[in-house]
């Protein structure tokens, strides 16, 4: 069985000053969890490029890494799981 991972931004909502504001924050946080393949949307060719490239760079985070990802963002965490109610 393979685990897909989507919404990886939460369409933005995790963007926010003082918690996640890069990308290569979420995808490196998501990448780590026992995923087979993630997919992201993008706007623009710099995104899928910017994607491409930190797909190609990733290595796994350390579980101190990942903490401090998830503490960051703690305080809008139900904002950020807005899919989680249409399931």
């Amino acid at each position: 069985m393979a685990i897909i991972g989507m919404k990886v931004p939460a369409r933005g909502e995790i963007f926010r000053p003082g918690g996640i504001t890069t990308m290569t924050e979420a995808m490196s946080y998501v990448l780590t969890l026992p995923v087979s393949t993630i997919i992201v949307g993008i706007s623009k060719l710099e995104e899928l490029e910017e994607n491409v490239r930190i797909a190609k760079n990733f290595t796994p985070l350390s579980g101190e890494q990942m903490g401090r990802l998830e503490k960051l963002t703690l305080p809008y965490f139900a904002e950020a799981s807005f899919f989680k109610d249409k399931w």
